[in-house]
């Protein structure tokens, strides 16, 4: 790797929060950096904070997990308001090429600490929380199976 490439690629390196999580956890080699999968898998941020109705992947690797929201729930709708306190996702029907799900959400949490992540779940489960008993009478189903391009 050319010299100045390789100062570049340490720039980067040393100016990334996810570098600066890693070298915490070097410093205190008794702590164990949480992975995806106890961040997100079972007793995880969704799965104590979100409620039943709602579902998502398997947390294998990525950055990424896809929210299944229950139906009758628009997710661009919800993200105006969960994103007045701080928390962002990407609607899910941005992923579809066609007939896109709109009770669909694309979580992200590449770069945030634990405390983040858990954070941004409550706050999105509690405002999902408070729309489900708002709209526990009339919530129409889906009944049409799809598919999105994640």
């Amino acid at each position: 790797m050319p010299k100045r490439a390789k100062e570049n690629a340490q720039a980067v390196a040393a100016a990334s929060p996810l570098t600066e999580r890693t070298h915490a956890y070097s410093d205190a080699p008794d702590l164990k950096m949480p992975t995806i999968a106890e961040i997100f898998g079972p007793g995880g941020a969704l799965e104590k904070y979100m409620p039943e109705e709602t579902t998502w992947t398997k947390p294998e690797g990525g950055m990424s997990i896809w929210v299944t929201l229950p139906p009758g729930f628009d997710a661009g709708e919800l993200l105006i308001h969960v994103r007045e306190r701080g928390v962002l996702f990407v609607p899910g029907r941005y992923f579809y090429q066609q007939s896109p799900q709109m009770n669909t959400l694309r979580l992200g949490f590449a770069g945030l600490d634990e405390k983040k992540i858990f954070r941004g779940v409550q706050t999105l489960s509690e405002l999902l929380k408070i729309e489900l008993r708002k709209r526990q009478r009339g919530a129409r189903s889906e009944s049409v199976s799809r598919v999105a391009l994640v």
